[in-house]
């Protein structure tokens, strides 16, 4: 059943521009190298130093072996590398190596320079409206998110 015809102009508009930033994000990864679980992963080793495997694997949810082959991917890229976990041998941590956070971080600066270049224009008014908008839409974010964490959707 198609809700769009019946939603409101508001509504419309927020599915399109969803629609359009996933092209844009996955165009500006396809420039650095990057997919979106390439993406993920590194941008939680920048955010967090080191990760176990099992923890990154549940925190993107991917399962286990999706992630075991992802990372043997990034680790021949040099991206990334697996080392086992020192106080569980039957685990392992997974380190950012520098040509990761470089990568990553270049990806981050292209997409923020697209929003700061978009946010720009605008009048001092309007920026105080989105970012009211964009902190609302952030806090409801993270309450589906916390409601979600037990959940496999």
């Amino acid at each position: 059943m198609d809700l769009m015809p019946k939603a409101k102009p508001s509504f419309a508009h927020l599915r399109e521009i969803h629609l359009k930033w996933i092209r844009l994000y996955n165009r500006i990864l396809t420039q650095t190298g990057l997919t979106m679980p390439k993406y993920s992963l590194l941008s939680q080793l920048v955010r967090y130093g080191k990760i176990p495997l099992t923890e990154a694997s549940e925190k993107l949810y991917i399962s286990k072996p999706a992630m075991t082959n992802l990372v043997k991917r990034m680790e021949k890229e040099n991206l990334l590398k697996k080392v086992a976990h020192p106080e569980d041998h039957r685990s392992s941590l997974l380190y950012l190596l520098p040509k990761g956070k470089k990568t990553v971080l270049k990806a981050q600066i292209n997409i923020l320079k697209f929003m700061m270049s978009a946010l720009t224009s605008l009048p001092e008014n309007e920026k105080v409206i989105i970012d009211k908008f964009l902190n609302h839409l952030s806090g409801f974010m993270d309450g589906a998110l916390i409601q979600s964490k037990g959940s496999k959707n």
